[in-house]
């Protein structure tokens, strides 16, 4: 997906609070990369993590120097999105809806098909397994959680 399909999206489809100042950002720069490198860093955060099984089904490891440089990058472009404001955690938490929304658009069918996570049924079930998609970040309140710590 093109950036500037990319930013039209998110500013037509209103699924999504986006801030005031971010919104006049994507209309007077519709071909800004800052949003979707954002999200796009993000995808690649979880595509990179380590997967391992759990009772529930499959959970993801995202090493501590990942949510870090995440942290700074999504600090950096805060800059950039809200130029009129002060480098606050209110801007940096402003924006993580955004990405939350967004961030797995940004994955091409290759990568959506390689974080797909098969775990076959035990003994003699009728089913042959789950798949688990892990294309979506679980707990995305304390992944947040844990970037806005990073950052600030």
């Amino acid at each position: 997906m093109k950036t500037e399909e990319f930013n039209t999206m998110i500013l037509t489809e209103n699924k999504v609070n986006l801030p005031e100042e971010v919104k006049t950002y994507l209309e007077a720069h519709p071909q800004a990369s800052e949003i979707y490198t954002l999200c796009r860093e993000t995808y690649l955060t979880n595509f990179n993590s380590s997967m391992y099984q759990t009772e529930e089904g499959i959970a993801i490891n995202i090493l501590p120097e990942d949510i870090q440089e995440l942290a700074k990058i999504i600090k950096a472009h805060c800059k950039i999105l809200f130029p009129y404001s002060k480098d606050t955690k209110d801007n940096f938490i402003a924006i993580l809806p955004v990405i939350e929304k967004y961030y797995s658009k940004t994955s091409t069918p290759e990568e959506r098909e390689k974080r797909r996570a098969f775990i076959p049924s035990e003994g003699n079930s009728l089913s042959i397994g789950t798949y688990y998609p892990t294309n979506k970040i679980p707990k995305w309140n304390d992944f947040a959680k844990m970037l806005i710590d990073e950052a600030f």
